[in-house]
């Protein structure tokens, strides 16, 4: 039994099910196998064909695919030191500053 993505008509993946590929061909639609070389596989994920690959879910509506490196991109560059989270209301990536802990 392998797990395998289900590919709506956007490349998005619909579903992920196990199946054995004669089982598979009785069913309709586009389906890829799930593979280490594909990467993990949810709904909403993004199925590229050219790079055989998958990508989560759109983390944030301002973010931009870059197709050539097949990765999410913010609309400003993260911070290249210390911790970031990105605020998707500020459009700005927010320090995250931890409290020190009282031992």
């Amino acid at each position: 039994m392998k797990n395998f993505a289900k590919i709506n008509w956007d490349n998005t993946v619909h579903s992920v099910i196990v199946s054995n590929e004669s089982y598979l061909r009785e069913l309709d639609g586009y389906f890829v196998e799930v593979t280490e070389e594909t990467g993990w596989a949810g709904p909403n994920s993004i199925y590229s064909p050219v790079k055989g690959k998958f990508l989560d879910g759109k983390p944030f509506e301002s973010w931009t695919l870059n197709e050539e490196d097949f990765k999410w991109e913010a609309p400003k560059p993260k911070p290249d030191t210390g911790k970031f989270i990105w605020s998707e209301a500020e459009q700005e990536w927010i320090e995250v500053i931890s409290e020190p802990s009282e031992e």
